[in-house]
């Protein structure tokens, strides 16, 4: 059975990995005349060390598969060729997501929007085959401030993706069903139709928040748990592993994972709050992610399970570095809310290591692996 997952959750996955590219400029901003892109190649650099020469993690996989899974999705290698991005979020209605993802570099478009919509299919085709949904929907193409744009319906809530290109940009968003502004907004600036500010603010936040739905909610539940004869392949290929005598037992690990995917599927509303402040000559990040529980009590018990889910990660950590960066995350309980923390300094160093430790952490997951072999 092929995985799923909410896509506003991935969307909030990939925005706390998305902006550890670097310090500064801030990774993201409100308004696109603040854009300041973000070139990869330091990041790219920095993961390539880390996660292959020191850690030896991309051997579970293989690098030569990893580069090409990338270039088939017309992806070029940051640390080979300039590669730039940048991010604009805004606030509306906090159900209604306004983002854009934005890459500068030599991006095959062709090849970006085969992947996409092999990913897009796929995604329905795992729904229908846990009958959470009987009708699946369809992409399609529309036009957007003059250019062509690829739009991606949502399974359930009335939001889109789209992706479009011009120039040398792509464009990657998520926004209101049929509320594009955003997008055109960051066109003009793009396209110098409209004045970048000279300086950016000292600081940047949004918050986004939804209430899990009936077929969200089992999405969760069928998000299924791969780790069965995993953990001894891993043990052996990754070369430097603090503690290898936790990747004995993967029982515990995936009772773990089945009650969070019970309690996270019975949450009244999840939220994230991100925000970026000067700090220094960077930026420092802070990224909330508060679980509202119906009672104290829930919110209580998954804090436990979050704080046993850090454990066993801490545990299972493949550097100090990554121990080190585990460590900072806190876990609260306000009320009847659980609130995930992240706290990240301004340094490029910091940041690009809590990424190392999320990929780390990701190579662990048969889940993962099978996005390579699709």
């Amino acid at each position: 059975m092929k995985r799923s997952v909410s896509f506003k959750l991935l969307v909030c996955f990939f925005l706390v990995i998305s902006f550890m590219a670097g310090a500064e400029p801030s990774a993201f901003v409100n308004d696109p005349r603040d854009l300041q892109l973000i070139d990869l190649a330091g990041v790219a650099k920095y993961l390539e060390k880390d996660l292959d020469l020191d850690k030896g993690i991309v051997d579970l996989i293989g690098k030569e598969v990893i580069n090409s899974k990338f270039r088939q999705a017309g992806i070029p290698d940051p640390a080979k060729e300039s590669l730039s991005y940048g991010i604009v979020a805004r606030e509306g209605s906090t159900e209604n997501l306004s983002l854009v993802f934005i890459l500068k570099g030599n991006v095959d478009q062709a090849k970006f929007l085969k992947f996409a919509e092999k990913r897009y299919q796929k995604y329905f085709e795992t729904l229908k085959s846990q009958n959470i949904i009987d009708k699946e929907k369809y992409s399609c193409t529309i036009n957007i401030g003059e250019k062509s744009a690829r739009l991606f319906p949502f399974a359930f809530r009335n939001s889109e993706a789209v992706v479009l290109s011009f120039n040398d940009y792509t464009l990657i968003a998520t926004v209101p069903q049929g509320d594009y502004s955003i997008l055109n907004d960051t066109i003009a600036v793009l396209e110098g139709k409209v004045q970048k500010n000279s300086k950016q603010p000292e600081r940047f936040a949004f918050l986004a928040a939804f209430s899990p739905i009936p077929q969200e909610r089992e999405e969760i539940l069928n998000f299924e748990n791969r780790y069965e004869g995993f953990a001894a392949r891993t043990k052996k290929r990754f070369s430097k592993i603090i503690n290898p005598q936790k990747f004995e037992d993967t029982v515990s690990h995936e009772n773990l994972e089945k009650n969070l995917k019970s309690a996270l599927s019975k949450i009244e509303r999840f939220s994230y709050e991100v925000s970026s402040s000067r700090k220094g000559e960077g930026f420092a990040y802070e990224i909330n992610l508060l679980f509202k529980c119906s009672e104290k009590k829930q919110a209580s018990k998954l804090r436990e399970m979050f704080l046993e889910w850090l454990l066993n990660n801490s545990e299972k950590n493949v550097s100090t570095q990554d121990l080190a960066s585990l460590r900072k995350n806190k876990v609260l309980v306000q009320d009847n809310t659980c609130i995930y923390q992240i706290r990240l300094g301004s340094s490029d160093e910091e940041q690009w290591q809590f990424s190392s430790t999320l990929i780390s952490l990701m190579f662990q997951d048969r889940r993962f692996h099978s996005i390579f072999k699709g």
